[in-house]
């Protein structure tokens, strides 16, 4: 998750009382840690990716394949491919039932594809006349089981359920449904659970005498039972979904209930009977895992997949198992989370890869991959020295695939990712809102029947998830058990100190003139670099470049209020709240404010932003801001950039300050080098796969690579997507309507352009949460007008003060 400034103000006072009593003093010299070296008797497992083979190569379609099922011998998959058609083509009645299932074998090659509507006419279920056919339900044992819906010539409702053979499309058994699946449940199926050969389990939400709860139908031997909703079961339940069933010995299924507060809630379904009821078995043995990515696999069982390796759920002895432990292969930690596990011994895993990408026209792209890993005889990194890496969010793609080809290349190190450190582990959920909006498993609509707003503000669990966070990292550095290298560290300023991060000031010296050196000095604190951002955003103020001064980068606080006055005519582009400005504006100059330990609000840099929204800005702030001429912005790639025309008509210019500097960067992702790894030089020739040109042009969707080579490249990408959405405009626009609309081909030049406004930037944000938290607490009595300004600034760098001298 891309972390805001608005979430980054952590109540930290615990931590000052961590840090006083378990920190060594600076003068003290910590002892490097043992090198921890791989066994040459410990297991490996070597790996091979290789890409499911693509029916529809060389054709204009964009295709989604399902996995259904299947063995070492055969894979099933249903496949949708999407045509791009025009309204007018579908009003014309072009073809639609274009769907498949596609077989495979073990090895991903094409056995043999077969057109389910072709299929379903040539066994009499449907008719010639047939019109949007839609397939449901899917999956496989001996044939493959699904549920049909399409519409006759008078457009009335033709539904069953059929079973067929993949290899033949021969019809095996068909029942007619007397309408639509949906139309019977009485509510709009999101999920469809396949259970091996035993039933399906459908859900999706809906409102059940009038509260929004989760609706659930069973399919076994006699087909659907009724709908049951689960407030019914369990009144008054806090529940918005669920997890993947849980296969019994007895062949019905327990599911866990995706629920805020109190205990887990568990159903029974029995699948032969068609009943759900509470579950009458002890399930606490599974409170606090990790459930997202279960699945059922033959010889195995129940099992889930977390960033620790595989893990058998035991039913009967009511434990759990780590039977494959993702430290034993050179797995990309980023794709677990799409992982399903096909088939598992000790000597050989099936896992299948359903990887989904957006493209730099915006376009979702569909790959699916077998991987399997087989046992090896003896490790080859056998002798390798092991660096522990943390990230404090979600692992960024670009250094997930960073961190296997370093593995993959290196003859001396081998990197080993832990999750311990993951921020949303450590939050506590509050309420239901922040559960659902916290829940990956739900699309957009559903959370949006369970909030106000789609997107609710999350602020507290992120203070508290913070603040617990940067307990226990700081807690583990001092005590010699922390990570080698962390990620995404850059927002806790609390780090960087000698005795916790390494000053890697020389890593980025030498890299000048390849990477962006006014973003990595920006990121120096008393001239040391403790963290070096590897990707960064922009934010700033988006205006008319002929409404400002040529040359200008940013505003004083003067000519920002005179800015507002004209150019906007009095309604402010930021639309912030005063405590909102202050704490945005102390996040930008925090390095301005405190020097050598040493912090003084009282000078120029925070008295002015201090007056000026005293002087015009509210105190709270309702609603967004309705200005698509002058307004605030973050600028997170080219694409954007081009987007907001900041290459030609307008410019992105830095918040006011005391001396009009230009736009603030945000760091998106960074790393550093824990102060006692007993590998540094190993850590640091990480550091430098990580600012590669390769390696940085992974981040190209969601932030500015550090690397300058990179930038030009993703340019040449940016650049031509651009000029192919100007031609399609252009196709039902004129010149004028084009320029008018912010529409303009794009050049090299327009590159390098934004390319200075990159330049332009000498501030990142950061920030030391207590402090902040003092700020905000002392300077509403100024801004109430209770106190002089010189008389709060005293007492927030007393109290500041304080806090800075026990760290």
């Amino acid at each position: 998750m891309k972390r805001r400034a608005v979430v980054s103000i952590v109540l930290a006072a615990s931590l000052i009382a961590a840090s006083a009593s378990t920190g060594c003093s600076k003068e003290e010299q910590r002892k490097q840690r043992e090198e921890v070296k791989i066994d040459e008797n410990s297991p490996w497992y070597t790996l091979e990716k290789k890409e499911v083979a693509d029916l529809y190569d060389g054709e204009d379609a964009t295709v989604i394949k399902q996995y259904l099922g299947g063995n070492d011998d055969i894979r099933c998959f249903f496949v949708v491919p999407y045509y791009g058609l025009s309204y007018e083509e579908m009003e014309a009645g072009a073809k639609m039932e274009n769907d498949y299932f596609v077989t495979y074998d073990g090895n991903g090659d094409l056995i043999n594809s077969l057109d389910i509507y072709e299929a379903l006419v040539d066994g009499d279920v449907i008719g010639k006349d047939a019109q949007y056919l839609n397939i449901t339900g899917a999956s496989v044992s001996d044939s493959i089981s699904f549920d049909y819906m399409a519409f006759d010539a008078d457009y009335e409702t033709l539904s069953g359920h059929v079973q067929i053979d993949p290899k033949t499309g021969k019809i095996l058994s068909h029942n007619k449904y007397a309408s639509g699946a949906d139309e019977e449940m009485g509510f709009f199926i999101t999920k469809q659970y396949d259970l091996e050969g035993i039933g399906r389990i459908d859900t999706g939400l809906t409102d059940n005498g009038g509260e929004s709860t989760l609706g659930i139908v069973l399919y076994g031997e006699d087909g659907a039972s009724e709908p049951f909703y689960v407030n019914d079961i369990y009144p008054g339940s806090d529940v918005f979904g669920a997890y993947r069933p849980l296969i019994t010995d007895d062949g019905n299924a327990l599911i866990k209930l995706r629920c805020y507060g109190g205990d887990d809630l568990w159903l029974k379904a029995d699948l032969k009977a068609g009943k759900i009821t509470k579950a009458d078995t002890d399930m606490s043995f599974l409170k606090g895992e990790d459930l997202d990515n279960t699945g059922y696999c033959k010889g195995v069982g129940n099992v889930f997949m977390t960033n620790e390796g595989i893990k058998k759920i035991d039913l009967n002895a009511k434990k759990t198992e780590l039977i494959f432990s993702f430290d034993d292969c050179n797995i990309n930690r980023n794709d677990i989370d799409s992982f399903k596990l096909l088939s598992y011994t000790p000597e050989k895993i099936v896992i299948l890869l359903d990887e989904m990408t957006t493209d730099y026209d915006g376009m979702m792209i569909y790959e699916e991959y077998i991987i399997t890993l087989t046992k090896a005889r003896k490790n080859p990194n056998a002798g390798k020295t092991v660096l522990i890496a943390a990230s404090l969010g979600e692992a960024d793609p670009a250094v997930a695939d960073a961190i296997c080809e370093f593995n993959e290349s290196s003859a001396d190190y081998f990197i080993r990712y832990t999750d311990k450190y993951n921020v949303t582990s450590y939050g506590t959920v509050k309420d239901k809102t922040t559960a659902v909006m916290l829940d990956s498993s739900l699309e957009p609509e559903e959370r949006g029947m369970f909030t106000d707003e789609m997107e609710p503000d999350l602020t507290e669990f992120y203070l508290d998830a913070e603040s617990d966070l940067s307990d226990q990292l700081i807690i583990d550095i001092l005590a010699g058990e922390g990570p080698d290298i962390i990620f995404d560290g850059y927002g806790y300023s609390c780090l960087n100190r000698e005795d916790c991060l390494l000053d890697i000031s020389d890593l980025a010296d030498g890299m000048s003139g390849k990477i962006f050196t006014n973003i990595t000095d920006a990121a120096k604190r008393d001239g040391k670099l403790y963290q070096i951002p590897l990707s960064f955003t922009l934010d700033g103020i988006v205006t008319d470049r002929e409404s400002v001064k040529s040359g200008m980068i940013g505003f004083t606080f003067d000519s920002y209020a005179k800015f507002v006055e004209e150019e906007c005519n009095g309604k402010d582009p930021l639309n912030m709240s005063q405590l909102g400005f202050i704490t945005l504006i102390a996040e930008e100059n925090y390095a301005d404010l405190i020097s050598d330990g040493k912090i003084n609000v009282g000078r120029d840099v925070f008295k002015k932003p201090a007056a000026y929204a005293a002087d015009h800005l509210p105190e709270e702030v309702s609603g967004w801001g309705d200005s698509d001429k002058n307004y605030y912005a973050e600028v997170s790639c080219l694409s954007d950039a081009f987007m907001m025309n900041l290459h030609s008509r307008n410019i992105l210019l830095g918040l006011p300050s005391s001396n009009g500097k230009g736009p603030c960067a945000s760091c998106a992702c960074s790393v550093g080098i824990i102060s006692d790894t007993s590998s540094p030089e190993g850590c640091k020739e990480f550091i430098k796969v990580l600012m590669s040109k390769n390696c940085q042009t992974g981040f190209s969707r969601d932030a500015f690579p550090i690397n300058v080579e990179a930038y030009d490249e993703l340019a040449q990408k940016a650049i031509a997507s651009n000029n192919r959405m100007y031609d399609m405009y252009s196709e039902d626009m004129s010149e004028s309507q084009l320029a008018e609309r912010g529409f303009s081909k794009t050049t090299d030049k327009d590159s390098e352009t934004f390319k200075k406004t990159i330049s332009s930037c000498t501030r990142i944000r950061s920030y030391d949460a207590p402090v902040l938290v003092i700020i905000r607490e002392e300077i509403q009595a100024y801004l109430k007008g209770d106190k002089a300004f010189k008389d709060v600034a005293d007492i927030i760098n007393n109290r500041a003060q304080t806090y800075l001298d026990e760290r």
